[in-house]
């Protein structure tokens, strides 16, 4: 068999019937009476460490009274000093390698009482020879028995009821999401795999290293329905790579977070998430001119018009964290504005930035509304990303397009020779270059207003920038794509040979 130290999923015998209920046994007993039981067998071994102590270094011949008054001496002192070090406190199922210190505190702290003790009260069998063996075979119980329990509670063969998973990648990352699973009982992994070619063969958590190629067959023969990537560290193109390998399989893929956001402490190792769409662009995002970002935001009032789109809501997360002293968010969906109104009050909060929000409920195409609003909140910015985008909604309602796309950004444009702005910037589209819709006409149409004002207004900078495919952003074909795989399809596609270029949010 592939994974000869997993038993079968399949078929449940009876010795794995016993010991799944009475794992079920111990951990739903109370507390106390986990620590009680604990506390009793304790007293038993380290009363057995005093004799076999003294049975290696004397053999049979030694007075067993003098040994077990030793021995009660050890238990006297040992259980109250592994209580302070937190021995009895620790749940046995989630102990880590800190639990080694604490023993090994426990047994030497003991030993040297015990010895001490003894010595002064002139009783037989503590030369330092005995004190040694003693400390030894102390701490090989305690640490045996809580561990070899910890692997006894926590990588017992799957339940029928769990699904079963592939962990990729078995560096760091890999370590410790097997750690965490095998303290849940919602999943549990069978195996893991991984690129390295030194590592396969090798265990991890009692868990065995796989090549890539030998996927298929673990899938196969243990039913497994899911495979986690734990590769925080890895660049997207590699992770692409990846991804695409496990294309032919039909299997979900999640992913722990990046390295980034756990360094951070944004989020833990276990916290699984779908795999970011992102993953899928073949290249890493592109970060921006730190410069040129903060030179029309940081200290200055800011306004976005449709900031409660996905291009608006972006905006507004990135002109917060670059220092702007006002943010106006200026949208004609009261759901939406409420939505990032929260969220951006939420991170000004949690990262102390000092910065003042302002939503407000409103069109572009009235112009006495916008101009009151420039004036009152003295914007010196504006990102004008209220739009209709759609474009199958916008060829059907042809008029409301022009007046919204076209017309809404002339008079905010206009508004703007009146007001305090020095930066107006158009969020516009690649459909705007040789329109074939109505959408990309009327974009077309707004660029070509900005134009016909900057003449008339020299003192204001109107720019305007064409978006072309962005990920995930409202109307795009990945969530269309998403949504159309959830219901088994078929994936309307242009053609099967198109080529889309897309970048993210963030970009």
């Amino acid at each position: 068999m592939l994974l000869s130290t997993i038993e079968q999923p399949l078929a449940e015998s009876k010795n794995m019937k016993i010991r799944r209920l009475l794992r079920e046994f111990l951990v739903e007993l109370p507390r106390p009476v986990k620590q009680a039981l604990i506390v009793t067998i304790d007293a038993i071994a380290y009363m057995l460490c005093a004799f076999c102590a003294t049975w290696l270094l004397f053999g049979p011949q030694f007075s067993i009274s003098s040994v077990f008054w030793i021995g009660l001496v050890a238990i006297v002192i040992t259980i109250p000093l592994g209580w302070q070090q937190g021995l009895y406190q620790s749940i046995v199922r989630y102990i880590g390698a800190e639990f080694f210190f604490r023993a090994n505190v426990t047994a030497a702290g003991s030993t040297v009482a015990v010895a001490g003790l003894t010595y002064f009260a002139e009783m037989q069998y503590v030369p330092f020879r005995w004190a040694a063996v003693f400390w030894a075979l102390l701490l090989i119980y305690v640490c045996s028995s809580r561990y070899m329990t910890s692997a006894f509670l926590t990588q017992g063969s799957a339940r029928k009821e769990q699904e079963r998973v592939i962990i990729y990648g078995a560096g760091a990352g890999g370590a410790q999401l097997v750690a965490s699973l095998q303290a849940t009982a919602a999943v549990f992994p069978v195996a893991m795999v991984d690129d390295n070619v030194s590592l396969h063969g090798r265990t991890i958590k009692g868990l065995k290293i796989f090549p890539p190629s030998d996927i298929q067959q673990i899938v196969r023969e243990y039913g497994v329905t899911r495979i986690l990537l734990a590769m925080p560290s890895v660049s997207r193109f590699l992770r692409r790579g990846v991804l695409e390998r496990l294309a032919s399989l039909t299997l979900r893929v999640q992913t722990i977070p990046d390295i980034s956001e756990l360094v951070l402490d944004q989020t833990r190792v276990d916290d699984v998430r779908e795999i970011a769409v992102g993953d899928l662009l073949g290249r890493s995002p592109v970060p921006a001119d730190p410069e040129l970002l903060h030179a029309c935001i940081d200290g200055k009032s800011v306004m976005v018009t449709g900031a409660g789109g996905s291009i608006g809501s972006e905006l507004c997360r990135e002109i917060v964290k670059l220092g702007a002293r006002k943010l106006v968010l200026f949208d004609i969906c009261e759901a939406t504005l409420y939505l990032i109104e929260k969220e951006l009050n939420r991170s000004i909060a949690s990262q102390l930035i000092d910065c003042k929000i302002v939503a407000l409920l409103g069109s572009v195409c009235d112009p006495g509304r916008v101009a009151d609003v420039l004036r009152a909140f003295s914007v010196q910015t504006i990102y004008h990303a209220a739009a209709y985008k759609h474009v199958p909604v916008v060829e059907q309602n042809l008029l409301e397009g022009v007046r919204n796309n076209a017309l809404g950004t002339f008079e905010i444009a206009k508004a703007v020779s009146n007001s305090s702005v020095e930066t107006f910037v158009l969020v516009s589209t690649d459909k705007a270059v040789s329109p074939t819709s109505i959408m990309g006409a009327t974009k077309r149409v707004a660029e070509l207003v900005l134009q016909a004002i900057q003449e008339e207004n020299p003192n204001v900078r109107f720019c305007m920038v064409r978006f072309g495919n962005v990920l995930e952003s409202s109307g795009s074909v990945v969530p269309l794509f998403r949504e159309q795989i959830r219901y088994g399809g078929p994936i309307t596609v242009t053609h099967r040979d198109v080529i889309r270029y897309f970048m993210t949010i963030q970009e």
